[in-house]
């Protein structure tokens, strides 16, 4: 036992150091995953040859079509306390790459699965464009596993956002943006996991741009103004 002891405690020193190196690279690496979409996004119709060379170095197949699965994820209080007070954010991301990595387990690969401010995103890439059952074949696997993720994280809302299919480098940029925008308005859904498909948004994708346009934003200021000039907590 005491030999065992002394074997742990020589090793223990290379082993932290070790899982350290290996936390430290993968958070190198979602970095670079995550600029690199913001590039393809930024730059949409004119993707920069280099960019998509970047792209490709990574594994990720930039020719054919690509429908986005963007998962919105939210804190909401259970009980009257946020996340931070029943254990945080960490547990529920590390659920949700779990989920996502069963998924490529299991035979449906959605390429790179990419960490953004507000959740992760992900695309399911064909040669041609997915016939609708394929499609809505990946979107139940996506949504049973992020309801495995909510039955065993409290306060963790999921919305999943799907985008239509679109083709080549500028076609990751416009469905990712299309399964934002429909992850956003599942995201006021009740439900702890909600799905939206772009094509059945209909007028939800007017309101939102809408919502987000400088316009509203004049207006709203304009109309709540007068209130917040009140200083008063309890109207507020």
């Amino acid at each position: 036992m005491e030999l065992a002891q002394r074997a742990v405690s020589l090793v223990r020193g290379e082993l932290v150091a070790w899982l350290a190196a290996e936390q430290l690279e993968a958070e190198r690496e979602a970095r670079v995953r995550a600029t690199l979409l913001n590039e393809i996004s930024e730059q949409r119709d004119a993707v920069a040859p280099d960019v998509v060379r970047r792209a490709e170095a990574l594994g990720w197949q930039i020719a054919g079509w690509h429908a986005a699965l963007y998962v919105h994820a939210e804190d909401r209080p259970v009980g009257g306390r946020s996340r931070s007070a029943v254990g945080g954010w960490g547990a529920g991301r590390a659920a949700v790459d779990d989920a996502l990595a069963r998924l490529a387990d299991a035979g449906l690969s959605l390429g790179p699965a990419v960490e953004r401010s507000d959740g992760w995103v992900a695309w399911l890439t064909t040669a041609a464009p997915p016939s609708p059952g394929r499609l809505r074949a990946a979107v139940r696997a996506v949504r049973d596993e992020l309801r495995g993720v909510s039955a065993t994280e409290p306060g963790l809302a999921l919305a999943l956002g799907v985008g239509s299919a679109r083709r080549d480098a500028a076609g990751i940029a416009q469905s990712v943006a299309e399964a934002h925008e429909a992850a956003l308005i599942a995201a006021a859904d009740t439900d702890p996991v909600a799905v939206r498909v772009v094509q059945d948004l209909g007028a939800s994708r007017m309101l939102l741009g809408w919502y987000g346009s400088g316009t509203f934003a004049d207006l709203s200021r304009q109309v709540l103004g007068p209130l917040a000039d009140l200083e008063d907590p309890e109207l507020l």
